[in-house]
């Protein structure tokens, strides 16, 4: 189920909205009654500009055909066309307002990661404990033991936790199948590892480090930020996508994959594919994942440690002193890619390698190597 905008324009160069669905295997255009500028028209969303005027009227249609859906899953109802334009008419019958909460969060759940069935399977429980249900109470209450010491859970999976039922609660917001605003507290986490770029010498005794088993695979996997400036989320390379254009998560952006031989002999050495998939594990939380991993980093930049021995010099992280290697974490090679390649090329081709948009945001990874006496110098 989609909208769709009619290049066909009238006299007032305006074009009509209609919406397009699939019922019974068929293909079904119906219009709206609603007629915009192109301009109001977002082509890469499919969807209106919310400056536009209609805007509000079509996000109103769009959540009754959303509860729509769900009313006929939950119920086992076949949806007919007759009930598609009574929505659009404003026709919606009160009982599809009616939603059960916790039936709603179930069938929502199923499309997301496990940790939202996880999430909410966790206040299920806390709240089935106090025989209440899925109400503002209930969540204060889940969110105040879930924080304590009592849950045994860490204060990684508590941040998870709440997070994902805050988001599927603001999604029901939207919908109108509450009429409350979930405000949640979320513990604090410590401040991330990675602030610590690495110098030519320490990558290639890094690369020359004798390891095994997982150990092995962790350090492959930094070396991959390394090589290509990819946040760990996005360390998932195939050696058909060098010296393209890969999609990033964050920020539905893009990066230009660099094309070298290091890169290739990474690759071809875990058999054309690299990414987190071969060392997370399933059936946890992302969060647990990361931590495990973080932790194995730790003890492998342990090792290089020994190697290198300026990675023991004491430094600032997260207000205590800690050897430098300590500081070292997966967004180091993001940020080890960029401080070399800053100063060899042209920034916009770098920003272009890192996926940055912003030249302000793009500076805050670029490590000053330089004491300040022979900075000075430069300017003479």
């Amino acid at each position: 189920m989609k909208y769709h905008f009619s290049p066909k324009l009238n006299y007032q160069g305006r074009g009509s909205v209609g919406l397009v669905y699939h019922l019974n295997s068929q293909r079904h255009t119906l219009g709206l009654g609603v007629t915009i500028q192109e301009k109001e028209w977002d082509r890469g969303k499919g969807f209106l500009r919310p400056a536009s005027p209609s805007w509000a009227k079509l996000s109103t249609i769009r959540a009754s055909l959303d509860r729509l859906v769900f009313r006929s899953m939950r119920e086992g109802l076949a949806i007919s066309e007759a009930m598609v334009r009574g929505v659009i008419r404003g026709e919606e019958q009160a009982e599809v307002e009616q939603v059960d909460l916790w039936a709603w969060l179930v069938e929502y759940a199923k499309g997301k990661s496990d940790c939202y069935r996880a999430a909410l399977l966790s206040w299920q429980r806390h709240s089935e404990e106090q025989a209440a249900q899925a109400t503002q109470a209930t969540l204060m209450e889940w969110n105040t033991w879930l924080c304590s010491n009592a849950s045994g859970k860490s204060a990684g999976t508590a941040h998870t936790y709440l997070g994902c039922v805050a988001a599927m609660l603001h999604k029901a917001h939207r919908m109108k199948v509450i009429d409350w605003k979930a405000e949640v507290e979320r513990p604090s986490l410590p401040a991330k590892r990675g602030k610590v770029a690495l110098d030519k010498p320490q990558i290639k005794a890094l690369e020359g480090l004798q390891l095994s088993g997982e150990q092995d695979l962790v350090r492959d996997l930094f070396l991959l930020g390394v090589y290509t400036a990819l946040r760990r989320s996005d360390w998932n390379l195939e050696g058909s996508e060098l010296g393209t254009i890969k999609n990033t998560t964050k920020g539905k952006g893009s990066a230009l994959i660099a094309d070298n031989d290091k890169l290739r002999k990474l690759l071809a050495k875990h058999g054309g594919h690299l990414g987190t998939d071969k060392f997370y594990r399933e059936g946890v939380t992302p969060t647990t994942n990361v931590l495990q991993f973080d932790k194995m980093l730790g003890e492998v930049m342990a090792k290089l440690a020994t190697k290198r021995t300026e990675l023991n010099e004491v430094v600032e992280h997260r207000g205590k002193r800690v050897p430098k290697w300590k500081a070292v974490g997966s967004h180091s090679g993001r940020k080890t890619f960029i401080t070399k390649y800053a100063r060899m090329l042209p920034l916009p081709t770098v920003m272009q390698a890192s996926g940055h948009k912003s030249l302000a945001q793009f500076a805050t990874y670029v490590q000053n190597t330089v004491d300040d006496t022979k900075t000075a110098k430069l300017f003479t």
